[in-house]
């Protein structure tokens, strides 16, 4: 049995429990590595602070607070029941959609002094609902030798949420690594067709009534992204000047293309460490029509419109990748569900298109292609 648990725990790095000790004080939590490879603890009721001497890569983490330390009712929203019209709790909810906050509480999370996104606790399922209790799975990249990692609860969990609660924080090594990942070409187009395809699909296309009908949608309608209600038409541009190199289209398509890249930002709500903020699939919508925009349009385009385009694809990349690997528990994992794919495609197109020119790309490709393959082997053999 002794070497059974050194073999399953080879990979374990820290494992932190609380203790109480003569220096206890009321600001002050006291947590103790059991395996001596943390080099340094800070913590009190709201941030833990650890340093750890790592090797550059992969890491994963989990806590979980002790039984009946989370009030279940917290995370709970009034509604109005059917048909007595009483209004009565109901929960508890990951996101409170009414205020526009997570219900379950959130973490900041940062790694070397660079904020990664925000950590929000596992939905619990019965048993913890039951035991009042939460869980939390993230991951995050370490460089090698010393590094830093913060937990910080957000300001408005303080009240129902400290680090003298948590039962035990361990953390290990992925599972996961990076492999080498490169284009078979360094031509461009490589999104969706390759240069020589591109002679092939006109001749096949053009001067045909669904073509011609195209051109006429693609000069005169606006262009639009891709969303529930449309199929776009701002991709179908991009991709329609590259076949045909017809200016008019393509300059319609990179006024589009540069609007996006010159907004302030691309979150969809007030506080950019929500879901649905700075982390989903709306975000990787944008990546995926400037990576279209770069991939297609370049003959349209200058050094400064090139330079506005690199840097907002470097931007989002980076965060959606950061987002991907801290919540290991929701969007880090191979899943089927059409908000983490969606996410994921955006951004893996984004990364293909900017390889060349992208250090998060060449980086980040690998694991979305990761996550993709892997959620390939969850879909059911029939197909359905």
């Amino acid at each position: 049995y002794g070497s059974l648990g050194r073999m399953q725990n080879s990979d374990l790095i820290a494992f932190l429990k609380p203790f109480t000790s003569q220096f206890s004080a009321p600001d002050r939590v006291e947590l103790i590595d059991v395996t001596g490879q943390v080099t340094d603890i800070k913590a009190d009721g709201h941030r833990l602070c650890l340093r750890l001497n790592l090797s550059a890569g992969l890491f994963r983490g989990r806590l979980e607070t002790r039984p009946h330390s989370f009030d279940m009712a917290t995370a709970s929203i009034e509604m109005v029941r059917v048909p007595d019209g009483k209004r009565v709790p109901v929960g508890p909810w990951d996101l409170d959609h009414i205020h526009n906050v997570m219900a379950m509480p959130m973490v900041r999370t940062y790694v070397n002094g660079r904020l990664k996104g925000g950590l929000w606790f596992s939905m619990p399922g019965p048993e913890e609902i039951a035991e009042g209790r939460l869980t939390a799975d993230f991951g995050f990249e370490a460089q090698e030798g010393d590094n830093e990692l913060v937990l910080e609860l957000i300001e408005r969990d303080r009240t129902r949420m400290d680090w003298s609660k948590l039962a035990y924080l361990e953390l290990r090594e992925d599972d996961r690594s990076p492999v080498p990942l490169e284009p078979t070409s360094a031509a461009h187009p490589r999104i969706f067709l390759s240069p020589h395809e591109v002679e092939q699909v006109r001749e096949r296309w053009e001067g045909t009534t669904e073509f011609e009908e195209l051109r006429k949608r693609l000069l005169t309608e606006e262009l639009v992204f891709l969303t529930d209600n449309s199929q776009g038409t701002l991709d179908l541009a991009c991709l329609f000047y590259a076949i045909t190199g017809d200016a008019v289209i393509g300059s319609r398509a990179k006024a589009r293309i540069l609007e996006l890249v010159h907004a302030p930002t691309w979150s969809g709500r007030p506080d950019p460490l929500l879901m649905g903020g700075e982390n989903d699939r709306g975000i990787s919508l944008r990546l995926y029509l400037t990576a279209l925009g770069w991939d297609y349009l370049q003959p349209l385009l200058n050094d400064l419109e090139r330079s506005a385009m690199l840097t907002k694809a470097e931007e989002y990349i980076g965060k959606m990748y950061d987002f991907t690997l801290l919540q290991r528990g929701y969007m880090g994992c191979p899943a089927i569900d059409p908000h983490s794919l969606g996410a994921w495609n955006g951004t893996a197109i984004a990364c293909m298109a900017f390889f060349d020119e992208l250090a998060i790309a060449r980086r980040a490709l690998p694991f979305f292609h990761g996550l993709f393959g892997e959620s390939l082997k969850l879909f059911p053999d029939s197909g359905k």
